[in-house]
Order: structure tokens, then C-alpha cells, then sequence
């Protein structure tokens, strides 16, 4: 988060819009994404994460789909819940 907070100030006093900035995160699987007991609960706790890197600055995410070992139709899903948030 602080980066992200050096580069719109640096953005601000070269006159140019912070605003215009964005921010790239992947979202990798932790320890805690591994204990889900079903996929509802792995999106869930993705989101929670997703969540908290938003705040931070994050703008845009990338979702490795063989790091998350989902079929089609779930990483759909999780996507579109992501979308939605």
C-alpha cells in the first residue's frame, strides 16, 4: 500500500493524474485458501483477500487458473463473484 501511495504522489507532483494509475496483484492460493472445505468456501476466502488488496490500491487482479486447480465453470464463477464485488 505504500508503494502505491509513493507512486500517486509521485503521479500528483509531476502534475499528472493519480487517478490514471493502475495496479496489478496475482491472487495465488495460501495455506488457509487449501484447508476450503468446498469451492464456495475457497471463493470466499479469495474475495476476503481480493478485498483487502482493493483497499490497498490493487485495480486489477490476475486469476492463474492452474495455481487454483478449478474446472471451467467454477473459475467462471469465481470470477463473476469477483466482478460483482
Amino acid at each position: 500500500a505504500r508503494s502505491i501511495e509513493t507512486l500517486k504522489n509521485g503521479c500528483a507532483a509531476a502534475g499528472r493524474d493519480p487517478g490514471s494509475l493502475g495496479f496489478r496483484a496475482s491472487v495465488i492460493p495460501t495455506d488457509d485458501w487449501q484447508a476450503a472445505v468446498s469451492t464456495r468456501e475457497l471463493f470466499e476466502r479469495v474475495l476476503r483477500n481480493c478485498e483487502k488488496l482493493a483497499a490497498a490500491g490493487v485495480t486489477h487482479f490476475s486469476i492463474p487458473q492452474n495455481y487454483f486447480r478449478l474446472e471451467l465453470g467454477d473459475l467462471a464463477d469465481l470470477l463473476a463473484l469477483l466482478r460483482a464485488a
